[in-house]
């Protein structure tokens, strides 16, 4: 046994060297190797990727004016394409600086890159719109004449009483904050601002929608405006019918809990009756609004609307650049923000990964990969057909774009090092043949020492058999050295003798014991006991016996009992 464990240990400690054997010889490397790899540069990616990464790339040009002069028509073509890039929604104009819904605010909205204004309307006493959100005055507006809260409703006042009586309170209003000295503008005039270079979304201008639509068309802007707030798939498509083109866009609006019916199905109804849109709104992250169920039905058709202003409305998803992306990751293209300018700044960086991912796809799609080592072509061509997939999505994050980026340029990066990696490293075949040896060898010594470890079994084997023998014979010998020497043997007489043959081969003629039943057997002689006084005569001595006349008599009885037999 111990032999056994010795063998096993050498062969388990072989195979253990010859393993680590078989990657000095498939990948020596060298100083330059390792050099080429550690000092190879990129040109334009960087891991880095997180929120914090992305956050400081937006502020660096949040202070930058707008360098170029869009035109509105970008804007409505990506609206219009339900692939489209992630378009931005300022809420109520911009409210940190100006008096939601003013004109102020909508300017700044020009000048800032935003794509569309979001705006609620109300209807005056002599049938115009007005930008204010509330059917009341008293949040929004102030008496000049004392400055103290309006009273009554919008449809109480005209619109040139509301103008020349009126002014509109900062930001989003209430007793505390301070009057300006703007006034509530009228949906005209905002038009006449924003028709060439934003859209204006009205949340509610389903309510007003052939008012609104003819407003609209007077100005030639129906394509900038977005009737909102549709509540059905009947009401968008009675009112398409009836009105005709040119026709506003439209978006319905769809409220977890509120509106009938699951996401999915409202979703498709209203975009087959004639919606661009449909605005999702949940207080709960884990709502349907956000599983594919829904948001499969934008795939081919319309845009996914978010509202991030508050968690009520976006699913706790938070008004930043972290909720956004997990937004637009979720399927929404058109995201309404109080941070208008901040979430521009962030589609303009998307916007701009995009140009450089599409540089390295036109690069990586001119390399000739048969120069190269196959696993790193393999690796290039996987990375190439996600850049071209990713590249091809109009709303895409940052995160995902980036990602998608910095893989492909490692790839192509690992070509280029490829040459130098193939030169120091083995072929492959040569890596096999060497492991096909080593197998074969350690197959040939297990087959020598198992051989030696049988011949030595069996010799083992024999020798303790032989043991046994010498060991069984000894015993005999022992037993009839101590017979000899301790029984009081008397010379056997002829007579004595010729009778123990013939009783043996006596009876049936078979080579077996006679026995005589014990009432005919006579009984022993007992040994005569040696008189203590006189001392006894020594008994004569029978002549020895011989071979010659053990062998006569023997043939004797032979004849005798052939006699016998044959009387019988």
């Amino acid at each position: 046994m111990t032999y056994r464990k010795k063998l096993l240990a050498v062969l388990v400690s072989l195979v253990m060297a010859m393993s680590l054997c078989v990657p000095a010889f498939a990948a020596p490397e060298d100083e330059t190797t390792t050099t080429a790899r550690t000092t190879t540069t990129r040109l334009t990616t960087s891991a880095d990727t997180s929120d914090e990464a992305i956050a400081r790339a937006t502020a660096e040009g949040e202070d930058t004016e707008e360098e170029e002069d869009r035109s509105v028509d970008e804007i409505i073509t990506s609206y219009n394409n339900h692939n489209g890039r992630v378009l931005s929604v300022a809420n109520a104009g911009y409210p940190r600086l100006y008096p939601e819904d003013s004109l102020t605010g909508l300017r700044y909205c020009v000048e800032n890159g935003i794509d569309i204004v979001a705006v609620s309307v109300q209807k005056t006493k002599d049938g115009g719109l007005v930008l204010l959100e509330d059917e009341t005055m008293s949040r929004m507006l102030v008496d000049r004449t004392d400055g103290n809260s309006a009273k009554g409703k919008v449809k109480d006042y005209t619109l040139e009483e509301l103008q020349n009586n009126f002014y509109l309170r900062d930001g989003h209003g209430g007793e505390n904050r301070k009057t300006t000295k703007e006034t509530v503008p009228g949906l005209h005039d905002a038009l006449e601002l924003t028709r060439n270079s934003v859209m204006l979304y009205i949340r509610n201008g389903f309510q007003y929608a052939e008012t609104i639509n003819d407003v609209a068309k007077g100005l030639n802007a129906c394509d900038v405006v977005i009737l909102g707030g549709a509540a059905s798939a009947d009401d968008i498509r009675n009112f398409v019918k009836q009105t005709g083109t040119p026709i506003c866009h439209i978006t319905a609006n769809f409220v977890d809990g509120t509106t009938e019916g699951a996401p999915r199905n409202y979703v498709k109804d209203t975009l087959d009756a004639g919606a661009d849109a449909v605005r999702l709104v949940t207080e709960k992250d884990y709502s349907s609004i956000f599983k594919s169920a829904t948001m499969k039905h934008f795939t081919d058709a319309g845009r996914a609307m978010a509202d991030a202003t508050t968690f009520a409305t976006s699913g706790e998803h938070v008004d930043r650049i972290e909720g956004w992306q997990e937004l637009v990751e979720a399927g929404y293209s058109i995201i309404e923000t109080d941070y208008p300018k901040e979430l521009s700044a962030y589609i303009k960086d998307i916007e701009s990964y995009r140009t450089e991912l599409s540089s390295l796809i036109t690069q990586a799609q001119t390399l000739n990969t048969d120069d190269y080592s196959k696993e790193t072509a393999k690796s290039l061509k996987k990375a190439l057909e996600k850049a071209e997939e990713v590249s091809s999505r109009g709303a895409i994050s940052l995160r995902e774009i980036d990602e998608t980026r910095y893989d492909l340029q490692e790839s192509i990066d690992a070509l280029e090092m490829g040459q130098e990696v193939d030169a120091a490293h083995m072929p492959v075949w040569k890596i096999v043949l060497i492991i096909v040896i080593i197998l074969l060898a350690i197959a040939a010594i297990a087959v020598i020492a198992l051989r030696l470890f049988n011949k030595h079994k069996t010799s083992y084997r024999k020798q303790k058999k032989i043991r046994r023998k010498y060991k069984a014979m000894s015993e005999k010998n022992l037993e009839e050295a101590e017979t000899e020497l301790t029984d009081d043997i008397t010379p056997i007489s002829q007579d004595t003798a010729s009778l123990n043959v013939y009783e043996t081969f006596s009876g049936d003629g078979s080579r077996t014991e006679r026995r005589t039943p014990p009432a005919s057997r006579p009984a022993p002689t007992p040994a005569p006991k040696p008189a203590q006084k006189p001392a006894p005569k020594p008994a004569p001595v029978e002549e020895p016996v011989s071979a010659e006349s053990i062998t006569e008599d023997f043939e004797k009885m032979l004849e005798e009992l052939k006699n016998i037999r044959g009387d019988d």
